[in-house]
This record gives structure tokens, sequence and C-alpha cells, in this order.
């Protein structure tokens, strides 16, 4: 999961290449239909919006946390 492995440390950018590979080995309509609505791809597109404004690693893990993990009810694992 995105936020987990962003949250030990993982550096954003080999986040990009994860779905990249994913869109090129299964197909476009495969990433559309399956991976761009998942809760996964959610948290990689927070990451990435957050550090485009300039938000600390810290502020970033602390939205994660809230919005991707069992503190949000509507997270299901």
């Amino acid at each position: 999961m995105p936020d987990v492995t962003y949250i030990h440390g993982l550096d954003s950018a080999a986040l990009d290449d994860v779905f990249e590979l994913l869109a090129w080995n299964q197909g476009i309509g495969y990433f559309s239909s399956e991976i761009r609505p998942s809760t996964l791809f959610q948290a990689y597109k927070t990451i990435k919006q957050m550090e485009k404004k300039g938000n600390s690693r810290a502020e970033i893990i602390e939205v994660l946390k809230e919005k991707f993990t069992e503190k949000n009810p509507d997270v299901r694992f």
C-alpha cells in the first residue's frame, strides 16, 4: 500500500514507477477501471498532490494516517 510504504521511507518516485508499470503491463483499460478508483491509487494521488504543494513528509504522513488507516471508518481492510 502506498501510504504504508511512504510512511516507512519509500520515495514517491518509486511509487511513480510502480503505477507506470501497472499501466504498461496490464493495459490502460485495466488501470483505469481497476487501479485508478482504488484506495491504493487515492493514497498515491494524495502524496503527489501534497508534495506538489510543498507539504513536509511528516504532514503528508499525518494526512495518510487520517484518510487511509483504521482511523477512517470508511476504509475497509
